[in-house]
């Protein structure tokens, strides 16, 4: 196969230059080598090859010329400036030196020729071809790992993509992500923080997958769930005999979970005992199981996390103040009442998701959507699912064999002490300018003024705007509207 190595060479004698091109011409033709090899007399037009060909495959380097060590400092260009790691470089002399070795090693060359015995046997044309071989395998080597660290970053936007997903792409939650990626590789211990139903699992196995622990295993335990008297057993095993009922020895899941990642939700509903044995585990990586005095070492990452802020807990005496301190960095997970930009994506992506469960195309209005848009979520995106979710089971078909959520459902469903002031806050934001909004602000202060009109009589209101009674009693019921006859005015 035909090659197209670059091949340099250095030396401030033109005749010598002339002797070793001689020399490579043969070993040129054997190897079909198409390109002829760049020379330079001088190191100024050395520098000016080597920057202008970056692929050049090996270099024969004079050390002396215009000054003793010039040579040296074109090797000093060429690694440090230019960064070419894959050239090899020879260093060719007609003097003896007792440090070779050391130059060797300070400067980052490929070997050392003798000038007298270039052209004597096949010693000089062994050591281009291996030098060449050489650059060869390195570039293919960088090859690869550029192909893979392109197909890593590809693989790394692609969860990126999958988390934002299901947590959303709003600034907030983006930041957590972007904390999330800087720390995924690390081995200390993490806290993460936020009200139920914000995500924290999905949070810690978005990290567990960009991981250098993304082949291994990814553990999430809920604390709040686990027996008091079992928890030890369950986290650091037992050994035969620990206890009534222990018939054999019982692998915990903090070893059994071996070079992978653990995540302890509601960490803080552990007993303090265990707290305390789990303190342990974090500054030794080590367990002893339940009944045992073997300390068997474990390489688990372990994270924890809780509903409530741990600075809190630890005040409230709920969580211990030296395992709080074992933890490197608390992340704290907004509530979806802190990522409202977030709530549009999360009900399209419910939607999509539920409708598809069920087999039934269902659409929502731009009123509906508002509304849940400017609904105060207490419980966060656990809690909105619900919503779409049970809105998706209860909606009817419409005349034209339709189902579409509107705002009446929604209402019905919330159940809302004062589902005016969801009303008043989605026509009152200044952040909304859709037409659909203006609307809806508009039909409110007709149907208002008509009533005024009318001193609160809902048939002559009717008659006023001009719409059928079924759309009078559905707008007023929409917007919360009762009206005071003797006060002639809105309650």
């Amino acid at each position: 196969m035909e090659k197209s190595w670059k091949i340099l060479i250095v030396d401030d004698k033109q005749s010598f230059i002339n002797q070793v091109t001689n020399y490579l011409s043969d070993f040129a033709h054997r190897n079909k080598i198409l390109a002829p090899p760049l020379c330079a007399t001088e190191p100024g037009a050395a520098s000016f090859l080597l920057k202008e060909n970056p692929d050049i495959a090996l270099v024969l380097l004079d050390i002396v010329m215009t000054e003793r060590d010039s040579g040296l400092k074109l090797v000093t260009y060429a690694r440090d400036t230019l960064r070419y790691r894959n050239m090899q470089i020879i260093l060719m002399t007609g003097e003896s030196f007792n440090d070779e070795e050391k130059i060797i090693e300070k400067y980052q060359v490929n070997g050392y020729i003798r000038k007298a015995h270039i052209g004597e046997g096949e010693s000089f044309e062994t050591t281009v071809k291996t030098k060449l071989d050489t650059y060869d395998h390195l570039l293919k080597n960088e090859q690869l790992a550029e192909r893979y660290k392109e197909e890593l970053k590809q693989f790394k936007t692609s969860l990126r993509c999958e988390a934002e997903y299901i947590m959303g792409k709003g600034n907030a939650i983006g930041r957590v992500l972007n904390e999330v990626e800087k720390i995924a590789d690390c081995d200390f211990p993490i806290l993460f923080e936020g009200e139920t139903g914000t995500g924290k699992e999905e949070i810690v196995r978005y990290m567990h997958k960009i991981s250098k622990r993304k082949n291994q295993k990814f553990f999430p335990v809920n604390c709040a769930t686990i027996k008091i008297e079992l928890a030890e057993s369950i986290l650091f095993g037992h050994e035969k005999g620990a206890f009534t009922g222990a018939d054999s020895t019982r692998i915990g899941l903090l070893e059994n979970t071996g070079n992978g990642m653990i995540l302890l939700d509601e960490i803080n509903s552990l007993p303090f005992e265990i707290q305390g044995k789990l303190l342990r585990t974090l500054q030794e990586n080590t367990i002893v199981r339940m009944g045992g005095t073997e300390e068997i070492k474990i390489n688990v990452r372990i994270i924890g996390a809780g509903n409530k802020p741990f600075g809190i807990l630890v005040e409230q005496g709920a969580f211990r103040e030296d395992l709080f301190e074992r933890f490197v960095r608390i992340i704290r997970i907004p509530s979806l009442r802190e990522r409202s930009e977030d709530i549009n994506h999360l009900i399209d992506r419910f939607l999509a998701e539920e409708t598809e469960k069920m087999g039934k195309k269902v659409l929502i209005s731009a009123e509906a959507r508002e509304i849940l848009l400017c609904h105060k979520w207490k419980r966060n995106a656990r809690q909105l699912m619900n919503v779409i979710t049970n809105l998706i089971i209860d909606v009817e078909q419409n005349q034209n064999a339709e189902y579409i959520i509107r705002p009446a459902h929604v209402f019905h469903y919330l159940k809302e002490a004062d589902n005016g002031q969801i009303l008043e806050n989605m026509l009152s934001s200044v952040k909304d300018y859709s037409l659909e909004t203006a609307l809806n602000k508009t039909k409110k202060e007709a149907l208002l003024r008509a009533l005024k009109e009318t001193n609160g009589s809902d048939k002559k209101a009717i008659e006023l705007l001009q719409i059928d009674k079924n759309t009078y009693y559905s707008y007023k019921r929409i917007f919360n509207i009762r009206w005071d006859t003797e006060t002639n005015n809105a309650i």
